[in-house]
């Protein structure tokens, strides 16, 4: 176990930031992620299996696919060893999942996948929803950037998720990006080391 740099808002646990919030808490959460980015703290990071880490996880977020009617479908292979704070990385997929299904249709896949791949493992959640422009997959990650959508499908929300994605895993020595997936919608991307972490703090 090493000790590694995270961010953290002042003692409130970031688990919170993957619930969207109401209209009247919204301004407050944007205050707090300000802060989150100039609160740096210790985590303990270790090498912990992916798959395990996975499923931990999103037996915390059914309720909300299940309100959604989403079907959440694991691909996770066990030798997918990760270095990583957990409750970083449990953040950063609850992130994921909440973007993804916020965004998705009623009714949609989420697929969460992983590859192991150069000392590095991937992990992906796949959506079917309406898919990112090309120009846009890079802005997305920026804090408050929110695509323009149709009226009627406007999703209230904070716009700091995938910033929160970002940062999370740029603590964690890794990156961030989105794919194009086989059918419709999108892959988001988060690329962690598999091999021994070093301290960055």
């Amino acid at each position: 176990k090493v000790d590694v740099c995270l961010l953290s808002d002042r003692g409130e646990h970031l688990d919170q930031l993957a619930t969207p919030p109401d209209a009247g808490s919204l301004r407050r959460l944007a205050r707090r992620i300000e802060e989150v980015h100039h609160q740096p703290v210790c985590a303990v990071v270790e090498s912990m299996t992916g798959a395990r880490l996975v499923h931990d996880t999103l037996e915390a977020f059914r309720p909300l696919a299940v309100a959604r009617d989403v079907v959440l479908n694991v691909e996770v292979p066990e030798r997918a060893v990760i270095e990583a704070d957990a409750g970083a990385f449990r953040q950063i997929l609850l992130n994921l999942l909440d973007n993804a299904v916020k965004y998705g249709p009623r009714g949609q896949t989420v697929t969460i996948g992983a590859r192991v791949q150069n000392g590095r493992t991937r992990i992906m959640v796949d959506d079917q929803g309406p898919g990112i422009p090309r120009d846009d997959r890079e802005r997305v990650w920026e804090g408050y950037f929110r695509l323009r959508r149709p009226a009627d499908s406007a999703i209230a929300g904070s716009g700091i998720g995938l910033a929160v994605v970002r940062s999370l895993a740029q603590d964690l020595d890794g990156r961030t990006w989105i794919d194009e997936t086989d059918t419709s919608g999108s892959r988001f991307v988060v690329e962690l080391n598999t091999g021994k972490a070093t301290s960055a703090c």
